[in-house]
Parts: structure tokens; C-alpha cells; sequence
């Protein structure tokens, strides 16, 4: 048994003889830590070596699992479905109507959709996307298939629930509001600030943004690596983001040395941490300088078309690993009227 090391962690190709077929099955097995590695090794062994009687009771008991309400089902899926033990729409889904008999779950679900797209939202005090209603959908469903898929269900009474229309966002700062922005957040002390700085120069999802650490610098070239949390690719490569001006390398060698992140939080005890949720605070920035239907995403299409204005072509972006393709480039470039004739021969093939 040979075990590799990944870049999340650790995998193994487990071989092993069944003793009761006289075959050898094999096994994939992926983990983040040894420990884990082991233990699963350890649980697949059991489970090629158990006699085939002891299996067909363990389906049968599976099988006759009576699930009840809504919320038994989001149970057993988050607790037996990888990271989706923390899933806040979920969570809120149980809350709001988890006690629904799976009975009447189609009607209750499609009462419970049109109250969230019609009323404002408790947190935001806005009427939610249909994007975000679309999520609400999406992991409900999931979470029957995922229960279905294994027999404790017969059917998924979500099956024929549709998706709303999502309109794309087509939206980027001007140069009068970066500099409106930027003058608020200067003269707040915004701990925004110089996460704002690098991502208008540079398409990065937020979450991949504020979970880069020194490991991902390198003062040299100067350049970031990383590998994306979201891709639209199989295989998930590495990026690279070359826009790091003095300022920005300047505010990286001031960070103190016990500071793990690239762009942490400092809070009052003076302590720097891993940045948390932020969208409060970046909407009342957003406010006070006049900044309507903007958000912190829209600054991927301020990024993209940034690159493009400055000369840089389709495969240039392409070869920064962020695993775009012409389509979602189109989708995050906004061109002026003059742009449009050069952007025909920009494109390169």
C-alpha cells in the first residue's frame, strides 16, 4: 500500500483479496490528514471482508429507514455528505420548516419559496436574488437525491421544482467611483482597503482572497499562487496573479510576522485574524460615497477589464490558470464603444 501526497492531503490505492468471491477489489481512498487516511483503510478493509449475509441485513435495515419530516432528511445528509455539516441555507431551511411531513412537503416548499421571494430578507432587509432563491432550491433537492440515491426514499418530492431566470450581473466601478470609494475607505481606516487594492487589479473569488496566507507569495517574481476553490474545469489547476505593485508588496512586509494571512482583520485587541463576513460593513461604505447595485464579486468584471484595457489578450488571461474560457471572459469584460472594434482582434486564437 502505497500512500501519495496531494495537494489537499493524502491518497492511497487500496488492493485487497475478497475472501468469499476470490476477487480482488480495489479502493480509492483520499484524505486530509494521516489519521483519517488510516482509519478509512482500516473501514474499507472491514467493509471487503465482511461476509455477504451480514451485508444483505445491514441493506435491508438501511432500506426500511422510515424518514418522516424534512428535517430528518437534511440530517442525515449533512451528516453523512462531505462539508455539508455547516450549510447556513440548509440550517435556515430546517429552522423554517423542518417539521414539515414529507407528505406535504411539495405544497409547504412552494408556500415557502414564494415567502422568500416576495418578503425581505430579516439580515439584509432586502428581497432575496433569484440566485440565492435558486440555492434554497438546489440544496433541498440535493439533499432528497442524496437520501433517494441511497433507497431510504422511494421518491424525490422535489423533482419537478424549477429554477427561477438569473439575470447576469453586468455591473463595474467607474474611475469617479473608485476613487469615491477609495477616499471613504482611506478616510475610515477601512480594513478593507488594501483587499479592495488587489482585487480590482486582480480576478479572485472572495473566499480564495481571504484565505491566502505568505505560503501563496512569492517577493520575487513578484506573483500569487493558488489553487481555486471553484473552478469550471475537471481538473483544478494552478493560478497565478502577477498585478503586485510596490504599494501592495510595501503593505505585505508590514504585517507582523505572526500573522499567517494576506489580508487579515485587525481587530481592537489589536490582533490580526482571519477576515470573516464583511458585507455589512462594506455596504455602508458603499453608501456613503452614493454606490448603488454594486458587490464585492463585480470586482472579478473590474479586474477582467482592467487586464484587457491595458493590452493583455484572451489567451494571456487564459494562461493565468484562473480556468476561464472565452465565454465567462466575454460575460466579466465590459468594453467602452471604442473597445469594441479592437476587442475583435484581441481575441486570440
Amino acid at each position: 500500500m502505497k500512500i501519495e501526497k496531494t495537494k489537499t492531503g493524502y491518497f492511497v490505492k487500496l488492493r485487497i483479496r475478497d475472501p468469499y468471491t476470490d476477487r480482488v477489489v480495489q479502493r480509492k481512498i483520499e484524505a486530509r490528514t494521516l489519521q483519517e487516511l488510516y482509519a478509512l483503510v482500516e473501514q474499507a478493509k472491514k467493509e471487503i471482508r465482511k461476509p455477504p449475509s451480514e451485508f444483505f441485513n445491514e441493506q435491508q435495515q438501511q432500506q426500511s429507514t422510515c424518514f418522516k419530516t424534512l428535517g430528518q432528511v437534511i440530517e442525515y445528509y449533512t451528516t453523512h455528505k462531505k462539508n455539508m455539516e455547516n450549510d447556513a441555507i440548509l440550517r435556515k431551511v430546517t429552522r423554517d420548516i423542518g417539521n414539515t411531513f414529507l407528505s406535504d412537503i411539495a405544497m409547504t416548499f412552494d408556500k415557502y419559496i414564494l415567502k422568500l421571494s416576495t418578503e425581505k430578507s430579516e439580515k439584509t432587509k432586502k428581497i432575496l436574488s433569484p440566485t440565492t432563491i435558486n440555492r434554497y432550491k438546489a440544496h433541498t433537492k440535493m439533499a432528497f437525491n442524496f437520501v433517494k440515491n441511497r433507497g431510504l426514499i422511494e421518491n424525490n418530492p422535489l423533482q419537478y421544482v424549477e429554477f427561477d431566470f438569473e439575470e447576469s450581473r453586468d455591473r463595474i466601478l467607474t474611475d469617479d467611483e473608485k476613487e469615491r470609494l477609495i477616499e471613504i475607505m482611506l478616510k475610515k481606516k477601512s480594513y478593507l482597503y488594501w483587499a479592495f487594492y488587489f482585487s480590482i487589479r486582480n480576478p479572485i473569488r472572495k473566499g480564495d482572497l481571504f484565505n491566502l496566507t505568505f505560503e501563496n507569495l512569492d517577493y520575487n517574481k513578484p506573483k500569487i499562487t493558488f489553487y481555486p476553490s471553484k473552478t469550471y474545469e475537471r481538473v483544478t489547476k494552478l493560478c497565478y496573479l502577477f498585478n503586485i505593485d510596490d504599494n501592495l508588496l510595501g503593505y505585505f512586509k508590514s504585517l507582523p510576522a505572526d500573522c499567517k494571512w494576506l489580508f487579515p482583520r485587525l481587530y481592537e485587541n489589536g490582533k490580526f485574524k482571519k477576515m470573516n463576513d464583511f458585507r455589512k460593513h462594506f455596504i455602508n461604505l458603499l453608501s456613503k460615497v452614493n454606490i448603488e447595485n454594486f458587490h464585492w464579486h463585480d470586482l472579478k468584471h473590474c479586474a477582467i477589464t482592467s487586464m484587457i484595457r491595458m493590452g493583455m489578450t484572451t489567451r494571456q488571461i487564459k494562461d493565468l490558470g484562473i480556468n476561464f474560457n472565452d465565454r465567462i471572459i466575454d460575460i466579466y469584460y465590459h468594453p467602452e464603444p471604442n473597445d469594441v472594434f479592437d476587442r475583435f482582434y484581441k481575441k486570440t486564437v
